[in-house]
């Protein structure tokens, strides 16, 4: 079977059908033999002894209508109507009769299968059957309707009717009997007939059942053989094909067979190789990218038709993945140098990530420095309640924005203490200090800022005390610390003004004896004009008690200023 085994697939086909043909041509030629013999048979079987048999009955029942007919006339007889009518009848009858008597000896001469003697045979039972017809047609049909036509209904008419069938009764039953005998006759050789067509029916069926039951079994020997030889081989091919489905080109595919099943094993085990290098190149180029070589590419030229298409596929999505990447490059290297208006081309589908992604960065860094020249402009103008809305971000740039706030809570916590102990200071209130926790320079700044509230308390406790003593009379008090800065012209301007009240007390002092002396005299004066001017002695009297206070103002300032000079 190696001759049938290395047959083309076409060839080993066209052999099982050529196989299956003959066969199946051989039943076809002996079933439409077989067939065709049955045809004729049946066609002749209802063409002539069906045909006369058929012939035979209604040559039966024509004669059987005249003698109808004739016994219905003794009873219209008189009805010139009815008698014509049942006369019409019986003519008609007689007439079919003739008809079918015709078509049953035409059927005789035309059946090559009857022997002359017995189509001759049949002529001679046929004319008696005729000529008995002939004499019950002539001799009671037409004398009965003769006596109808001509006579009225009445008891000696029906005897005669009576008379005249019961003297034909012998000549119609002959010849009923004769057409009986000649209907069983054909239809015997119907029956007959038939059975030989259903006889060689069966035997057809019988030897078309073998036929097919050998062509089915040739034709399944010879399609298991087919299946064998290509079958199991595609089996092994789809069993291959699916472990290269799933990823494994691990498969040993060698068959020596010079059909096409061969051919397509040499052609998958080639499909297999491609696929092998394509995928070792693109693990060589993938490798190569690993290490930072983003040029490397598949040779494209190293390979035809669709794998070479394959090949410049996966280059160029490489390359639109490292024209991607030195545009977000590029856009970040503008972003990092401070250029916000980054010029990227719009990507489509999932690559719009990138436009999307990128665009936000700007915008986030925007609302970032946004809020960080808000927090400027607000420390710039003195504000330092400002605060970002770190809420607005995520992550990183929530948290920067929060240390921002931290910076300005740090700032602005003691900025504010300050602000407040200078608007007690501005009240008045030199108590005042700061009490909150800093570190670094805030302490330092908190630690400056008290330390001069405290010297300013402490300078002005000291000028209060002196000038309450000068207020008092006490021109002797002097301020005697060490002031600073401008304290000291406040200082010396106050001990200036100590003294020069010293000064001007001591003048004072000695000006008051000689306004006393003149107290006196202006008292004596006015003691004299007292009498001349009753009028004025109220205001004398005032005078009198302004000038006595004038003068123990004036020896009171005087011992101050007696003292100071001693000092």
């Amino acid at each position: 079977m190696n001759w049938y085994r290395n047959l083309k697939i076409k060839g080993k086909l066209l052999f099982a059908f050529g196989v299956v043909v003959f066969l199946t041509a051989v039943i076809g030629i002996s079933g439409i033999l077989i067939s065709s013999n049955i045809v004729n048979r049946y066609t002749y079987n209802l063409d002539y002894p069906v045909m006369r048999e058929t012939d035979s009955l209604e040559m039966e029942y024509h004669f059987s209508r005249i003698r109808r007919v004739t016994m219905s006339l003794s009873d219209v007889a008189g009805n010139s109507d009815r008698v014509s009518a049942l006369k019409s009848e019986g003519e008609a009858a007689y007439s079919e009769f003739n008809t079918f008597y015709q078509n049953y000896l035409t059927n005789i001469d035309d059946d090559s299968n009857l022997t002359q003697s017995d189509k001759e045979s049949r002529r001679e039972n046929m004319a008696l059957i005729r000529n008995a017809v002939d004499t019950y047609y002539s001799t009671v049909f037409q004398k009965c309707a003769t006596l109808a036509e001509n006579s009225t209904a009445s008891a000696s008419l029906s005897a005669e009717f009576a008379k005249i069938q019961l003297d034909s009764t012998e000549t119609a039953n002959s010849a009923v009997t004769a057409l009986n005998e000649n209907a069983d006759v054909a239809s015997d050789l119907a029956d007959e007939i038939g059975i030989e067509i259903t006889a060689e029916a069966n035997t057809f069926i019988v030897v078309l059942a073998i036929g097919l039951i050998f062509t089915i079994a040739v034709a399944l020997g010879i399609a298991l053989l087919c299946a064998s030889l290509v079958g199991k081989p595609l089996r092994a091919l789809v069993e291959a094909a699916h472990s290269v489905a799933t990823g494994d080109l691990n498969v040993d595919l060698s068959l020596e067979l010079d059909d096409e099943v061969g051919e397509l094993y040499e052609s998958f085990d080639n499909v297999v190789y491609n696929i092998r290098r394509i995928i070792s190149d693109i693990d060589i180029m993938h490798k190569k990218h690993d290490d930072g070589i983003m040029e490397a590419f598949i040779d494209e030229n190293a390979y035809q038709g669709a794998y070479s298409e394959v090949a410049f596929g996966v280059n160029t999505t490489v390359k639109s993945y490292i024209s991607m990447l030195n545009d977000v490059f590029a856009a970040l290297r503008s972003i990092g140098g401070g250029d916000f208006n980054i010029r990227l081309k719009s990507y489509k589908g999932q690559k719009a990530i990138v436009n999307n992604e990128l665009n936000d960065l700007v915008q986030t860094i925007r609302d970032i420095t946004k809020e960080i020249g808000y927090l400027a402009e607000a420390g710039v103008k003195g504000n330092l309640s400002a605060r970002a809305e770190k809420h607005r971000f995520l992550g990183e740039w929530a948290v920067i924005l929060e240390e921002l706030n931290n910076v300005m809570n740090a700032v602005g916590k003691p900025a504010e203490e300050i602000m407040g102990v200078v608007l007690e200071l501005a009240k008045g209130n030199f108590k005042t200090k700061m009490a909150g926790n800093y570190d670094g320079d805030f302490n330092t700044l908190k630690t400056s800022m008290n330390f001069t509230v405290y010297t300013i308390t402490s300078y002005l406790d000291e000028i209060k005390d002196v000038l309450s003593k000068i207020s008092e009379g006490d021109l002797s008090q002097r301020i005697e610390r060490e002031y600073v800065g401008d304290f000291i012209v406040i200082k010396e301007s106050i001990n200036k003004i100590a003294a020069s009240l010293n000064k001007t007390m001591g003048g004072i002092h000695a000006a008051s004896d000689q306004v006393l002396m003149g107290a006196k005299q202006i008292s004596q004066s006015a003691m004299l004009l007292a009498e001349g001017a009753t009028e004025q002695a109220s205001s004398i009297q005032e005078l009198t008690a302004t000038a006595e206070e004038i003068n123990r103002q004036a020896h009171e300032t005087a011992k101050y200023a007696v003292k100071a000079n001693t000092m």
